[in-house]
């Protein structure tokens, strides 16, 4: 969208959502991937994607939706169980853990941290550490 839309500047509002569904439909069966999901998006219209993607999930629960992001905002509206962390080691392999593996988690959790503050705080080396 190059003009506002209903009084709100671009990147804001559920505009930017609904064409990520509206341009490609039929272009996706099982897999729905999406790569830097904030890019662009005001923190209020990356809710209002987040929304979209779950409503979307709701009516297809055979789609495998898979984001990437950079975004705490973003990773404070999911659930801890549905977040990945990647990390490239020094072998340049890249290896993912769970966002809720995290050893340090539970603890941060109980004491009100949201996920998009916790990581924002330790970023992605605990990725690489060897699993207790």
């Amino acid at each position: 969208h190059v003009a506002d839309q209903a009084g709100m500047p671009i990147g804001q509002g559920p505009e930017p959502a609904e064409g990520v569904f509206t341009e490609v439909p039929g272009a996706f069966e099982e897999a729905f991937l999406l790569d830097d999901l904030e890019r662009g998006l005001h923190p209020t219209a990356q809710r209002a994607l987040t929304e979209a993607l779950r409503e979307l999930r709701a009516s297809r629960p055979d789609l495998q939706i898979v984001a990437t992001t950079h975004s705490p905002y973003l990773l404070d509206e999911l659930d801890p169980g549905e977040i990945r962390v990647l990390a490239v080691g020094p072998d340049g392999a890249a290896r993912c853990r769970p966002f809720d593996a995290h050893p340090e988690w539970p603890q941060r959790r109980d004491f009100g941290s949201r996920p998009g503050e916790f990581w924002s705080d330790g970023g992605e080396s605990w990725v690489l550490a060897e699993p207790p």
